[in-house]
């Protein structure tokens, strides 16, 4: 099979042409905070090379005297990737829109924090590859057998990219702007590895670091979480992705959450679900407010997982219409069919279900039997880090809650426990409404506010 060449930049633009003048990239960059040199005591560094004469020549003037063809950066591993991209874009003066770096054969989101990227756990200095944007699908096809499918390859900026000068400018800003917004899931990122590893702890018939490689494929997408500055969570809107350690397939899951206590009714509601990729595709960061709860989840590939809210007289409604077949296809796009001597045999439909809870950050248990239920607490477990990041509160259990510990274990086929609820949780429940003149409580009281927690 033959492919187009696009090594030659397009209009015949050299990677030289691209380069901004100190003022012009100054304008261009004011909207945006300076990207702060690395800093601290446990600083490393990277080296960044060219693959194009035309990107070496660059990078020889960049160098001045010594004349080298490459850049020599320092970094701290709490750095995204997209710091040290910024840091990158300051010395050379040419826009982020036009070149990507690479880590061998693997595009890393921009939002990653290197720390936990295995390519910056070697010993060997550390390299990465600046790549033009017009040679990424050719450098992809040519690597695609030995490709590390951790993450989608980047989408094309370039072409996206209005053909006026000046439009390119405003969109590069906006877009930015936009990915600035990554920094900010830092803390998110920094536990997830511990909420995964949590999930599947309970397989002993995993093989040596299998449970790592596991843990590897979880990827945050995008974290929006709102607090008053004194806790509970007021809004929360995160997406991830779950990365099967053995094809190119992945699963995106999308948690959204909203909560007020300042209006009369309480305003809560919550819904879960999920979208199985066949093949790569490129992330979404959001797929938007899921305010209809009832009707989230249900279009463009996604399926629901679960769903909560309260009503304007406090009557809870839910459901959990997962079945076990959605269940078992997860499973196999993640790990393959349950063949012997295969991951897939070695992981459970139950490990399944608590991986995709914690990919956006619940840590949740489903009791194999009473006494598990007793010593490790059925649903939501106790929190890892940060409780800002954790939109799942514990202050009063929900009757129906939307992700029903009850309902995984029938589909995961475990014996039900002594009590739990045996209505088709598939189904709509309703609780019945709160009597408020039954109550004496002022609406200041702990008591009087209903926070969720999943159980």
């Amino acid at each position: 099979m033959t492919r187009q060449s696009h090594s030659t930049p397009p209009e015949g633009t050299t990677f030289k042409d691209l380069c901004m003048s100190q003022a012009d990239y100054a304008i261009a960059n004011s909207p945006l905070a300076s990207p702060s040199p690395a800093r601290g005591e446990n600083l490393s560094m990277l080296k960044i090379v060219a693959r194009s004469d035309d990107v070496k020549k660059v990078f020889k003037e960049v160098n001045g005297s010594n004349g080298q063809d490459w850049i020599e950066l320092s970094f701290n591993r709490h750095d995204s990737v997209l710091s040290i991209m910024r840091n990158l874009e300051q010395i050379i003066k040419v826009p982020m829109a036009y070149w990507a770096l690479v880590c061998g054969s693997v595009f890393y989101s921009l939002t990653q924090i290197v720390m936990g990227l295995e390519h910056f756990r070697k010993t060997e200095a550390i390299k990465f590859t600046l790549l033009l944007l017009w040679d990424v699908e050719e450098s992809t096809f040519a690597n695609l057998k030995t490709h590390t499918w951790m993450h989608a390859p980047p989408s094309n900026l370039l072409a996206k990219l209005p053909s006026d000068p000046r439009e390119q400018a405003e969109r590069w800003n906006q877009d930015m702007v936009d990915v600035e917004k990554g920094d900010e899931m830092d803390a998110y990122i920094s536990i997830l590895r511990d909420a995964v590893k949590d999930a599947v702890s309970e397989e002993t018939e995993l093989h040596e670091r299998e449970w790592e490689k596991i843990a590897d494929g979880a990827s945050v997408l995008s974290s929006s979480v709102e607090d008053d500055g004194d806790y509970p969570i007021r809004d929360a809107d995160v997406m991830a992705r779950m990365h099967s350690v053995n094809s190119p397939q992945s699963v995106d899951v999308h948690f959204f959450y909203h909560h007020r206590t300042c209006w009369s009714p309480v305003e809560l509601w919550y819904c879960l679900g999920y979208r199985i990729n066949s093949i790569p595709v490129e992330c979404e960061p959001s797929i938007g407010e899921s305010r209809h709860v009832r009707r989230a989840h249900q279009t463009d590939g996604w399926r629901p997982m679960g769903w909560f809210f309260l009503d304007d007289r406090r009557a809870e409604h839910s459901a959990c219409p997962i079945t076990r077949t959605d269940l078992q296809h997860i499973h196999d796009s993640l790990f393959g069919p349950a063949e012997a001597g295969k991951l897939g045999k070695r992981v459970s439909l139950r490990t399944t279900a608590r991986l995709l809870l914690a990919s956006v950050g619940i840590t949740f248990e489903i009791a194999l039997n009473q006494e598990h239920a007793k010593n490790r607490t059925d649903g939501y477990l106790e929190r890892y880090g940060d409780p800002l990041i954790y939109v799942c509160l514990e202050e009063v259990k929900d009757e129906k809650p939307g992700i029903s510990p009850a309902h995984l274990r029938k589909i995961c086929g475990i014996d039900p426990l002594a009590d739990d609820d045996m209505s088709d949780l598939m189904k709509e429940q309703r609780t019945a409404p709160v009597d408020e003149s039954d109550e004496d409580l002022d609406s200041d009281d702990d008591e009087y506010v209903r926070v969720i927690r999943l159980t």
